[in-house]
């Protein structure tokens, strides 16, 4: 994974400079405090140690965000550990070695396994049981990634300006 995020990184940035579609623009990011004190704005990044979620990473650091990753952990982990074998911890030892080839990038680990087995395992059984073809990537997308992680930061009284991952985004206009 680490040879695929650096080749992609090499081919997305040339010598340094960053490459965005023709006009080649500059896309380092800055805000100002209401004291007049300058601060990167703050990213929660969904990180699963896959490359695409790895580079949206490395992207936006590269851009001057604040990021902290975060890996969810879901679905089998606890019921698999009782065979010796947990294959999220393949996942998150990835996740690990990211952060660290990074730049020692703050990496949380959150547990919704209860929550995907009730809002995502739980959809999939009762859509095949009525004949439909369930969705689960979606569900888990709308109910995990951006449902019950944006719950669980904000119980957990993080304040972050962005939340990312390595494949989906939805940008606002927010005018002052």
């Amino acid at each position: 994974v680490q040879r695929q995020i650096k080749s992609l990184l090499d081919a997305q940035f040339d010598g340094g400079e960053q490459q965005f579609g023709e006009n080649n623009t500059e896309a380092s990011i800055e805000t100002t405090n209401v004291n007049g004190s300058e601060r990167k704005p703050t990213v929660a990044m969904l990180l699963s140690g896959g490359v695409d979620s790895s580079v949206a990473m490395h992207l936006l650091l590269r851009q001057n965000f604040n990021v902290t990753a975060f890996y969810l952990r879901i679905w089998l982990e606890d019921e698999l550990a009782h065979l010796g074998e947990c294959p999220w911890e393949d996942d998150l030892q990835v996740c690990q070695s990211v952060c660290e080839h990074a730049g020692n990038v703050t990496l949380e680990t959150v547990s919704l396994g209860k929550e995907y087995r009730e809002r995502v395992v739980q959809y999939t059984i009762e859509e095949a049981q009525r004949g439909r073809t369930p969705n689960p990537d979606i569900m888990c997308n709308s109910r995990i990634k951006f449902g019950c992680f944006l719950e669980y930061i904000e119980k957990a009284g993080l304040d972050f300006d962005h939340v990312a991952s390595g494949h989906y985004a939805r940008l606002e206009d927010v005018v002052s």
